[in-house]
């Protein structure tokens, strides 16, 4: 490569070191694809239909947005390429776009045929801003079965201009352009167009060595019989080869059927997964989008120096020009798009899942077979291994491992010694079940009671553990003292801390293990992580199966194993110890006998710990970004900002003070995307100082409100600090968020304020009204028989002031919804039912339709309905996909992993959840109540109850309830209405919903000391 040619290149990699930062947006960029509706060779409506959907992309914050393959023309125009008629309209119709374009703030993407040096190139145009910044042409012409591209098109090779004049502009043209964004230093976009991802060496390759971390293809890839599934694969792999974001989108249903189909097939991937990936086949316009980390793709580039190898040997055989390009403000998204898994190494669905952990048992049964067979050597003397059986997960694990992997080779289970070594803190439930594992699994039982040697060892140094005399105490006696000591630190809200009394009895036990074979160790990934191990304690061993496995994942490799592969009283061992606290038992218990030292209170929740974990070392992530994406993962319970904050400098300082202990451990086989082996992955200094990234969390604490928690709650728990927040606290921001003034803000806090100050809980009280419209009347469309009589009492309940927050839910469906009967020719409305997507559908009448029409279909609230009482309003069953009956899911919700697969669109939120957690959390409340009423009860008023019901807040479930005389049920022919009730009624308490009727809500309400029920 030429010295010029050097230049060019250095210029792309070092724009992103020098240029602007991400810190504002931590690295996200949003990235939509699109398929608008198209007619084969009419320019001027592809061109309109193309502009209509900028603006949605725009509304979304997409900074790069990508059409299909020839969309201004249609791919499927044929000979009518050669007619200089449509070539000249696709130019108009490039006008038509790039003015549109002129307001929206990020770079578009179109394909059309243009004419350049008296040839005609099948294109990707770039545009922003009302400019053309770039044409990129086709550089591979499929000319097989069904394609025949090289009858029209020239290949990107015999180009020669290097620019073009176009609409008055004159651009760069050719397959070595780079789109570069200035305000996002990381966002540098390469281009395919469809047959180039198909090739054994794709542009996007180049580019990609070149800086590109975005590679766009606009494409026209017809549909055969498995031909979908091999495409998303392809996208993935690309994705993932050339570590980049690849937003792929290919041509629609409307292009000629002829001979071929399209499907208008849309993915998103990154790294090789797939963000988003669009239901095919869809006749409307249709536009999806996700964020694009390129804080993440820029960090696996850096610490993978095969890519960098690859960029040296390979990045010069094309130089690249830069085209810059910008999006103005740029901001963090509020909301992801893209899922953030909260447990990144447990797969969701059970399938997967069972797979992964298979996978992970013939790792460590490999790797320790290997180990076994060393021992072994030429005297083939079956090995003997010590293992430490607590009763507890890992060694549960470790356990299973090691009697899988004798039975593999063939050695007698009796050859594999455990250990139950009970000390002072060593629980009932603990020690039975360790007895109960290693007898039902068939190994060599052992119990050595270690409490007599540590207090021989204490009284020997002259130590007084707790400040207790030792002097003529035997082991019953300390034990009690031990006991009398943990009660009266209970009594005064105190712990007991003593670590010298707990590293005896670790290192005690690891002594007899060691003293009696070569030791399989236990501990976890998780656990070194924060160190919460004993240094040449449960830290050492001979060979540790566990020692890349984290916490979260321990639990269902055990569950799995109880499951899959043991049955009777093993299985039932191992289920509870699923079920049994994590602990290590090193602390005395109280007079009951119980765990006293709970290992979540002290390290945190584990599952924060492993997705902390995950995100320092596998993504080299800063806190400011790990904060970021735990707000947004979906843990088991919720975290309050201070509690997450609290949690992440406990994993900092501990990660970093406990490196030498990770600096000195046993071998062990690394079986996931984690490992802290010193030999393999993680390689840190002992000494390291952990300031920097303590700086900012500890600015983020401080920067908290003076009412939020910030020393967390047991396991996590949200504790109450009994300091409401105010009023004055909350931003305009949040209130714009909620959609509230600030006077409704004020009384809501002003309510549970008065709660909490009379001995109540600060419980935000919240009243759900479900369809009371007119289209559910007995004059509607979809008529409820009664339901006009439910108005007044709905009224009454609104205006008792016994609700914090109240609102309305509403059916806001397109006229050809796919719940109507008339879009499904055979069928009835009520009795029939169709598969819709994957969904079991009743089939009704049209109703609820969301056009602003006032007919007895419409959507319309009843007229006497007191909407002045309404904080909220949500549309629900808006997709023509999927129905809505639910005020807070649609009906996708629960359908199995494959199905939503298959529709990925399935199981959206109506925004309810995440409203009413936003304002929950602005409140301080303590947890929420959500009391349900409207049409129809059979239907959406218990879907809304069911989906209610099912969420938590701060660790606690909703209380739900249904208001049973302010709905009314549908009653189906056969059906009386005493019988639906009883069964609605049986079905929703069964699911612990309580079901009341008015008159207690009413009675309760004034019980309550009077508060203002204001808005």
């Amino acid at each position: 490569m030429t010295q010029a040619n050097d230049k060019s290149v250095l210029k792309v990699r070092t724009s992103r070191v020098n240029g602007p930062t991400d810190t504002s947006n931590l690295g996200f960029v949003r990235v939509a694809t699109a398929v608008p509706k198209l007619k084969v060779g009419d320019t001027t409506y592809n061109a309109a239909e193309t502009v209509a959907l900028i603006p949605q992309a725009q509304a979304v914050d997409a900074k790069v947005l990508v059409f299909p393959e020839l969309g201004m023309t249609g791919y499927t125009c044929a000979d009518l390429f050669q007619n200089r008629t449509l070539r000249k309209a696709a130019v108009a119709a490039l006008a038509v776009v790039k003015e549109a374009t002129v307001n929206y703030a990020g770079i578009v993407f179109v394909g059309a045929p243009l004419e350049i040096d008296r040839k005609l190139f099948n294109c990707a145009v770039a545009i922003s801003r009302g400019k053309i910044l770039g044409i990129v042409p086709k550089t591979f012409l499929p000319n097989y079965n069904e394609f025949y591209e090289k009858r029209w098109f020239a290949q990107s090779p015999s180009l020669q201009s290097t620019h073009v004049e176009i609409l008055g502009e004159v651009v760069p043209v050719g397959v070595d352009l780079l789109f570069t964004c200035e305000e996002l230093g990381d966002l540098t976009i390469g281009v395919d167009v469809c047959e180039d991802a198909w090739a054994p060496l794709p542009p996007g390759l180049l580019a990609s060595l070149n800086g590109a971390t975005l590679i766009v293809n606009l494409s026209a890839s017809n549909e055969l019989v498995g031909k979908a599934q091999f495409r998303r694969g392809l996208v993935a792999s690309l994705a993932s080869s050339q570590l980049c974001g690849y937003a792929y989108t290919s041509a629609g249903v409307h292009e000629s059927t002829t001979d071929v189909v399209f499907s208008g097939a849309m993915v998103i991937a990154e790294c090789g997964v797939i963000l988003k990936e669009n239901a095919r086949f869809e006749r409307d316009s249709v536009l999806q989008y996700a964020e694009i980390d390129l804080e993440r793709i820029v960090q696996d580039r850096l610490c993978n120096p095969t890519f960098t190898d690859c960029q040296t040997q390979f990045a010069g055989v094309r130089s690249f020009r830069e085209v810059r390009f910008s999006v103005g403000s740029v901001k963090r998204p509020e909301k992801l798009v893209r899922a953030i898994d909260a447990s990144p190494f447990v797969p969701k669905d059970k399938a997967t899942l069972g797979a992964r952990c298979l996978e992970i048992f013939s790792i460590q049964t490999a790797a320790l077979a290997k180990r076994l067979d060393t021992m072994r050597g030429s005297s083939g003397r079956p090995p003997k291994v010590t293992i430490g059986v607590s009763g507890g997960l890992d060694s549960t694990l470790a356990l299973v491992a090691a009697v899988r992997t004798y039975d593999m080779l063939g050695i007698p289970r009796h050859f594999i010694h455990g250990y139950t070594l009970p000390g002072f803190g060593t629980t009932s439930r603990t020690k039975g079940n360790a007895h109960s594992l290693m007898k039902t699994l068939g190994i060599t039982p052992h119990e050595v009671d270690i409490r007599k040697a540590c207090l021989a060892q204490m009284q020997e140094e002259g130590y007084k553990p707790f400040g207790i005399d030792l002097t003529g105490l035997d082991v019953d006696a300390f034990s009690a003292k031990l006991v009398e000591a943990q009660e009266a630190a209970v009594a005064g809200k105190t712990e007991l801390k003593d670590l010298y009394f707990e590293n005896v009895q670790a290192r005690m036990r690891t002594k007899i293990l060691m003293d009696n074979g070569f030791v399989i160790g236990t501990g976890d990934v998780s656990e070194l992580a924060k160190g919460w191990c004993t240094y040449n304690g449960d830290h050492m061993s001979m060979y540790n199966v566990n020692c890349s496995v984290p916490k979260t994942l321990v639990k269902f490799l055990v569950e799995w194993a109880a499951n899959t592969v043991f049955d009777g009283d093993a299985r039932t061992t191992m289920l509870d110890i699923v079920a049994t606290e994590i602990s290590p038992e090193l602390l005395p218990t109280g007079k009951d006998g119980k765990i006293s030292q709970k290992t979540e209170d002290k390290v945190g929740p584990y599952e924060l710990v492993d997705f902390f974990l995950y995100y320092v070392v596998r993504w080299g992530a800063t806190p400011e970004k790990i904060l970021y994406l735990a707000q947004h993962a979906k843990f088991s319970q919720d975290y309050t900002e201070a509690e997450l904050l609290k949690w992440l400098k406990d994993f900092l300082v501990r990660f970093f003070a406990n490196q030498f202990k990770r600096s000195c451990v046993p071998d062990g086989p690394k079986v996931g995307s984690i490992s802290l082996s010193p030999r393999g992955d993680w390689r840190m200094p002992s000494d390291a100082d952990p300031a920097i990234w303590l700086t900012w969390v500890d600015q983020a604490i401080a920067a908290l409100p003076v009412s939020a928690p910030t020393n967390g709650g047991s396991n996590g728990a949200h504790a109450n600090q009994g300091n409401p927040m105010s009023a004055s606290k909350v931003s305009p921001a949040t209130l714009a968020k909620l959609k509230l003034s600030q006077a409704q803000f004020d009384t809501i806090v002003a309510r549970l304020d008065a709660r909490q100050k009379a001995g109540g809980k600060r419980i935000l009280r919240v009243h759900g009204r479900v369809d009371v419209m007119d289209t559910f009347m007995s004059y509607g469309s979809l008529p409820v028989a009664g339901g006009e009589e439910i108005v007044p009492g709905v009224n009454e309940l609104s205006r008792s002031g016994d609700f914090d927050v109240q609102g309305d839910f509403q059916d806001a469906h397109p006229e050809d919804h796919g719940s109507f009967f008339t879009e499904h020719p055979g069928t009835s409305p009520y009795v029939s039912f169709v598969e819709l997507n994957g969904v079991q559908q009743q089939m009704w009448t049209k109703h609820g339709i969301d056009d602003g029409r006032t007919t007895p279909d419409g959507n319309q609230f009843h007229k006497d309905l007191d909407r002045s009482q309404a904080h909220f309003t949500f549309k629900k069953g808006q997709d023509k996909r999927v129905d809505s009956y639910s005020g807070l899911y649609d009906n996708g919700r629960n359908a199995p992993a494959d199905v939503k697969a298959k529709f990925p669109f399935l199981g959206k939120s109506t925004g309810f959840v995440e409203w009413v957690t936003e304002l929950a959390d602005a409140v301080n409340a303590e947890g929420i109540e959500f009391t349900a009423d409207g049409l129809a009860l059979t239907h959406c008023v218990k879907f809304t109850a069911v989906d209610a019901r099912s969420q938590t807040y701060k660790g606690k479930q909703w209380e739900v309830q249904v208001v049973i005389d302010c709905t009314r049920p549908i009653v189906l022919p056969g059906e009386t209405v005493q019988a639906v009730l009883a069964r609605e009624k049986a079905e929703m308490e069964a699911l612990g919903i309580k079901v009341v009727n008015k008159a207690d809500v009413l009675a309760a309400a004034a019980a309550q000391a009077p508060v203002s029920a204001g808005k």
